[in-house]
């Protein structure tokens, strides 16, 4: 029956994306039994937005060859982003928004 694993290392992992040059974090990691004796694993990789196509897809090969060596997970899906889930920019627009109406200018509303 599939269901949530309870022994999954995050910490751990964290700390060796940190060791990656143009990798920055992680987030949105569920892990899931699908077995007893098979784990999947997936979770949204935040790299530098400089980073080549070449060097993004070195970083997923690193890290899914880590997580089988280290966790015994063969089947890992990584999504690539610059932002965490566009959080910043939400964030960015709301500040924005906040500053126009306090200065009440909703006509010119500027990203920082």
């Amino acid at each position: 029956m599939e269901g949530a694993a309870d022994n999954f290392d995050y910490d751990r992992l964290l700390a060796f994306v940190k060791t990656l040059p143009g990798a920055k974090d992680i987030h949105d990691l569920p892990v899931w039994s699908v077995t007893p004796e098979r784990v999947a694993l997936s979770y949204h990789l935040i790299v530098n937005p400089e980073n080549s196509l070449e060097r993004s897809t070195e970083i997923i090969k690193q890290l899914k060859e880590y997580v089988l060596k280290e966790f015994k997970i063969s089947h890992t899906t990584i999504e690539i982003e610059t932002d965490q889930c566009g959080s910043f920019t939400i964030f960015k627009a709301f500040q924005a928004i906040r500053r126009a109406i306090k200065t009440e200018m909703m006509g010119s509303i500027t990203y920082q």
